[in-house]
């Protein structure tokens, strides 16, 4: 079976963190026996054609050094935000995927867009021959008004696309809700490593008997990190000591660390690690704490869980189909003094972080969101839009 993947956000070599979660599926894929392309826009930096068995087209969009409008972990959106002087390279992003699309079609069996646009929306164009299946993972659909240019271009893609998958329950009900074929729409969320490689020992020196907690995402507002640190704050208040790594970087980078040293909060920002860095971070953490606006089905929750730590996160879907209250805590979200004081219920109890831990790590398999199961899948799902596709 040959799949072509097309997506705004992929790793330039095994150290970049953008669109692990593609690539990791891709590589799920590959290792199932699955030939995978994937169409990507070009990139500043020297960039591999193949990664772990999957061969890459990275499409030029703009002169190389210009190539920002998907670097980042925030997205293209969030780019667009903080750098607005990027919005006249979108219309040569779109064309590059359309071209790419345009010229691997004939080899693929079946396209598999990520994100419904841009590239969902061109790959109606580009593909129209081959079935097409299409994942939101969250900043499309939680975007998207139910008017406008952007509303009309995703209804096509629904009307274009076999299948239209979301990575989380709530994804897959708001596809319905904007007009998707309940019959087309699918819930099927992506998978972490059970069993990842060896980790590196990380040597987090802290103050003594300091609660340990990770951040892991962008800073960037819909993630909250200011949130996380007015918490952090409180919790000091609280009697708890507490020791702050955020894993990723973004716009808010200076205010973020201002405001750590003003509170005077041990922290260390690491910014975008490798994703074997992720994991022994994770590792070397009591608890990850995610106070997100919104998500899609946030990585950083899985892998946390895989980890065997409890995660403090935003009661908002994607989630909440996660973390139970077998697993961790939730808190409203922007409520910084319900953070506070579900961090120090888990600061003063050990026992409770590992039982919580545990039951995350279980919990994952029980799922079924490992990368082979949800490899094993997407197949069953190519296959039937392939064989619907031939009848």
């Amino acid at each position: 079976m040959n799949v072509l993947f097309a997506t705004t956000s992929y790793p330039a070599d095994s150290d970049d963190p953008r669109g692990i979660h593609i690539h990791r599926l891709a590589r799920s894929l590959a290792a199932e026996g699955v030939k995978v392309r994937v169409v990507a826009p070009g990139t500043r930096q020297n960039a591999v054609a193949t990664l772990d068995g999957v061969t890459i087209d990275r499409r030029a969009y703009w002169w190389r050094s210009g190539q920002r409008l998907a670097e980042g972990l925030g997205g293209i959106m969030s780019n667009i935000r903080n750098k607005p002087w990027l919005v006249p390279q979108v219309p040569f992003m779109f064309a590059a995927l359309y071209r790419g699309l345009k010229a691997n079609a004939p080899w693929a069996d079946v396209v598999h867009a990520h994100w419904l646009y841009p590239a969902g929306l061109m790959a109606t164009y580009a593909t129209a021959q081959t079935p097409l299946v299409v994942t939101s993972h969250g900043g499309d659909l939680n975007r998207i008004r139910s008017r406008g240019v952007v509303a009309r271009s995703v209804k096509r893609v629904f009307e274009h696309s076999h299948t239209v998958l979301g990575v989380s329950e709530a994804l897959t009900s708001r596809a319905v809700e904007l007009g998707c074929d309940p019959s087309r729409a699918l819930f099927q969320p992506l998978g972490v490593d059970l069993e990842p490689k060896q980790l590196r020992r990380i040597d987090w020196t802290s103050p003594d008997g300091a609660l340990r907690v990770a951040f892991v995402g962008s800073l960037i507002e819909r993630k909250a990190p200011d949130v996380l640190i007015e918490a952090l704050a409180d919790l000091s208040m609280l009697g708890t000591t507490p020791s702050c790594a955020f894993v990723g970087a973004g716009p808010l980078k200076s205010s973020i660390e201002n405001a750590a040293s003003k509170h005077g909060i041990d922290s260390r920002f690491l910014g975008n690690v490798a994703p074997d860095e992720v994991a022994c971070w994770l590792a070397a953490a009591d608890l990850l704490c995610l106070p997100s606006w919104s998500e899609g089905r946030p990585l950083a929750v899985m892998e946390a869980m895989a980890a065997g730590i409890p995660v403090v996160a935003s009661d908002i879907d994607g989630v909440s189909e996660l973390v139970t209250v077998e697993t961790g805590i939730l808190v409203d979200p922007g409520d910084s003094t319900g953070f506070a004081k579900a961090l120090h219920q888990l600061a003063i109890e050990p026992a409770r972080r590992s039982s919580l831990g545990a039951a995350g790590r279980a919990r994952i398999g029980q799922l079924g969101l490992t990368t082979r199961t949800v490899a094993r899948s997407h197949i069953e799902i190519y296959e039937a839009a392939i064989e619907e596709s031939r009848t």
